[in-house]
Formats: C-alpha cells, sequence, structure tokens
C-alpha cells in the first residue's frame, strides 16, 4: 500500500466553479470565448517588414504605441492603439548597457526626438522613448534602421509582429 492517498476517479466534490448541481449543465456546455484584445500576430522578416509595417501605421491614424525589442535571440514589434498619444511613440527595450548604448545611438541617428514623460500610460524602466515622424513610411523606415543598427538585426531575421487591435474594434 502507497504512503499516499489514491484518489479515485469519481468524487463527490464539485468542479471549480459549481455552487451546486444546477451548474454542472452551464460547465458542461462551456465554449472558450475569444477577446477583443486578442492581438494578431505574424511573424515577417526584417527585409520586408517595413512595408507591411506603414499599413498598420496609416491604419493607426497616428495614435499608436510602437514597442520594439531583442530578447534570447526574438526580435519582437508591438504596436498598441493609444487614443491619449499626441503623436506615435517608439518604445525601444534594450537588456544590458550595451544594448542600450547601441539602440541609444541608432535611436540618436536616425534623427529622433526623446519623449517626454508621461507617454500616455505607458512606463517601462528598461525602455528608451523616442517621438515617431508622422508620417507612416519614413517612421517605418526609421523603425526597420534601428532594429538593423541598434539590435544588429539582419535582412533575412525573423520578427514576431505582435498588432494589438482597439478593445472596441
Amino acid at each position: 500500500m502507497s504512503k499516499f492517498v489514491q484518489k479515485t476517479e469519481r468524487s463527490i466534490e464539485l468542479p471549480f466553479g459549481c455552487k451546486d448541481l444546477g451548474d454542472l449543465e452551464e460547465i458542461r456546455n462551456w465554449k472558450p470565448g475569444t477577446p477583443k484584445s486578442r492581438p494578431k500576430i505574424q511573424v515577417d522578416r526584417l527585409a520586408y517588414l517595413e512595408g507591411y509595417l506603414d499599413g498598420l501605421l496609416q491604419s493607426s491614424s497616428g495614435h499608436v504605441l510602437v514597442g520594439i525589442s531583442l530578447f534570447q535571440g526574438r526580435s519582437h514589434l508591438h504596436l498598441l492603439p493609444e487614443s491619449a498619444l499626441p503623436a506615435p511613440v517608439l518604445f525601444a527595450s534594450w537588456n544590458g548597457t550595451a544594448q542600450e548604448q547601441a539602440v541609444r545611438t541608432a535611436l540618436e541617428e536616425a534623427g529622433l526626438e526623446p519623449a517626454t514623460e508621461p507617454v500616455g500610460r505607458w512606463t517601462a524602466k528598461r525602455a528608451l522613448k523616442y517621438l515617431l515622424p508622422g508620417d507612416p513610411t519614413f517612421a517605418s523606415r526609421l523603425i526597420g534602421q534601428v532594429l538593423r543598427t541598434g539590435y544588429g538585426l539582419e535582412d533575412l531575421t525573423e520578427v514576431t509582429i505582435w498588432n494589438h487591435e482597439p478593445r472596441n474594434a
């Protein structure tokens, strides 16, 4: 006989979320829902990213936060709608002082101006915040340039694009 109690498959306990036996029917017919704020995820090569990003920035009407990062060899780009932003803002996350310096240099070489606090409701301790130009085509080129020079990405590097849609969409 084992020291541990062997639990049988049948039990008198109700499943989690049930208050009485009447709730069982409701749980049996439960189907998972899809939240409206779920991001659309796409993976693209950096060489082809700028055209796709240009279209996404145009559809955002200029009120968007663009987050870029490279962590454990994976590059990510997030587009987050934010109606409180007066202009598009770039959050460039960094890991380590060498990456911070490389990204900062790339942003300054691109001619972008640092954003002053606060930047909508978004805060990050390990991110550089810069204002993007109003022209989506120019902004998408600058983002591609920062990904190449600041993070050292090659044209064939895969970038995961997280396009977060507004909650009321």
